[in-house]
């Protein structure tokens, strides 16, 4: 909501310590969530423009406690689709929301847990919806005044687009640091100063990624935080209704706004947020729902991608058509959206799976790098997924996964193609390895995402990329999304990213492709192929 986001780190996990995660549907559009544990569920919403995954240690936590929790992404936000209402979005609709998760995932009653913007959420659930929950608890209660809304509402939220300049990137970068010391963050003054710790580049960079997943859509849920009266609901709540905060919290002053409350609503006051999280957990503890069913598989839907998760890795595919399916692998550094347009052809004609490869996209990160570790995961995926045969499209990193996926599990793999394979002078490829995938570390200055930005806009210019002579200029593809969401893809692989470029470079195509039975192509397969 309007307030300095909370920072944690979010190093990407191993496939054994990851987080469960899923999509429901609701209607036209998909919800994704985190999930763990088994028995009375517990649902946690988050604040903006962050995702479910700023719930990640605390999902852990209450799981540990005998509870099933369930994180969903507010529309619009991480991998969640955006709501259709856009950009007039209220918090009763993002309420009823959350009653149509609980449809969608079997829960007939929930402990419901929201911070900021998810505690607006939790707040209007326990007036619109309170039958389904054994609880409500709101961490942070905002209580603006009407000058205060006004002025939020007119300096807060900003359009945020891609420039063909890329200079949208360190604004957000400046963005994100001023949320952290300054309340609200465009008023750069004394009187605005927060005693907060600005955080790690990792933090910082962790909140920046989730407004770059949200994209313009971050304005949504935070627009309807700010035009949100939480107090007028307050006495039309019948349940058991908590409110905590704690003293580093912005909202914590807000507290002393509140009008005298039913005996049903409590304030509990907390000094540090780790006392208000042993209080969160006394709470639910106390108001236990029912047991929780297991999550049901994601819904098909016609002539649309569907989000799924096989494991810890993400997976677009498309169930059109039946028969086996084609699987297309993304490059080094990418995300399988890069493969959009190149699987578009076969819908309708083929089922299509395009999975984000481990440490990239949205995919958990593996204990073991390597073509062969990879390959290995994702004959699991495809095993999760129901894939006894299918024929196979990969580019660059991805065309090494397949042909090791191929050699691992003949019976697996029906056909393969083989798409921008590396160089064959060696001198290139020496050049590559030590330029072709520059370090994106998160530095405190966020000179890391404008490296990414000219890096994605270069690749659209040259080949390779660094080497800017008039001789090795290519076709122009530089259109301002594409470069965007190469960008964006390059900052999620991070570490991965480069670790499998160098992987490519070094592996040796032709002793593999000897060793593999299926028909190879070294192109773009023909209507042979469905």
């Amino acid at each position: 909501m309007a307030l300095p986001v909370q920072l944690v780190d979010e190093p990407r996990t191993a496939f054994d310590q990851a987080v469960q995660r899923n999509f429901a549907t609701i209607g036209d559009r998909q919800v994704h969530y985190r999930h763990e544990g088994a028995g009375p569920a517990v649902v946690l919403l988050h604040q903006s423009p962050t995702s479910s995954r700023e719930h990640e240690s605390l999902l852990r936590r209450l799981a540990g406690e005998g509870f099933a929790v369930f994180a969903p992404d507010m529309a619009g936000y991480g991998l969640s689709d955006p709501h259709p209402l856009g950009a007039h979005v209220t918090i009763e609709a993002l309420a009823d929301d959350v009653a149509a998760f609980l449809d969608a995932t079997g829960i007939a009653t929930a402990g419901i847990y929201g911070f900021h913007t998810g505690g607006c959420i939790a707040n209007e659930f326990a007036r619109r919806h309170a039958a389904r929950a054994t609880v409500t608890i709101v961490g942070g209660f905002v209580c603006q005044t009407d000058e205060e809304r006004a002025e939020t509402l007119a300096n807060y939220l900003p359009p945020f687009v891609p420039l063909a300049d890329g200079t949208h990137l360190p604004w957000l970068w400046s963005r994100v640091k001023d949320q952290k010391i300054f309340y609200p963050w465009y008023q750069q003054d004394d009187a605005a100063r927060l005693s907060l710790t600005v955080g790690t580049p990792a933090q910082l960079h962790a909140t920046a990624m989730a407004f770059l997943d949200a994209g313009d859509s971050y304005r949504s849920a935070y627009g309807a935080a700010f035009r949100y009266r939480g107090v007028d609901s307050l006495p039309h709540i019948p349940g058991a209704h908590y409110i905590v905060s704690y003293e580093a919290d912005p909202l914590y002053r807000h507290l002393d706004r509140l009008p005298s409350l039913a005996s049903n609503i409590r304030i509990e006051r907390c000094a540090t947020p780790e006392l208000a999280t042993v209080k969160l957990i006394e709470i639910l503890a106390r108001h236990r729902a029912g047991i929780a069913p297991p999550p049901p598989a994601p819904q098909a839907r016609r002539s649309a991608w569907i989000g799924d998760y096989a494991g810890a890795m993400r997976l677009r595919r498309n169930d059109d058509a039946a028969g086996d399916p084609i699987v297309l692998l993304h490059g080094a550094g990418e995300s399988g959206r890069a493969l959009t347009a190149l699987a578009q052809p076969w819908i309708g004609r083929r089922r299509v799976l395009v999975p984000d490869l481990p440490g990239h996209g949205d995919s958990e990160e593996l204990h073991a790098d390597g073509i062969a570790a990879t390959a290995r995961v994702l004959r699991d995926a495809l095993d999760a997924a129901r894939v006894q045969r299918c024929d196979l499209i990969g580019r660059g990193f991805g065309a090494a996964v397949a042909l090791e996926l191929a050699r691992l599990d003949p019976p697996l793999v029906h056909r393969l193609a083989l798409l921008d394979l590396p160089p064959s002078d060696a001198a290139l490829r020496d050049a590559m390895r030590a330029q072709d995938a520059p370090p994106l570390d998160p530095d405190f200055h966020g000179g890391h995402l404008s490296r990414a930005w000219h890096v994605a806009r270069d690749r659209g210019l040259f080949f390779p990329w660094f080497d800017r002579r008039a001789e090795t200029r290519i076709a122009t593809a530089i259109d301002t999304q594409t470069i965007h969401d190469r960008a964006v893809d390059m900052l999620k692989a991070g570490a991965a990213g480069r670790a499998a470029m160098l992987a490519t470079l070094d592996y040796d195509f032709e002793r593999a492709a000897a060793a593999v039975t299926a028909p190879i192509l070294r192109r773009l397969p023909g209507n042979d192929w469905g």
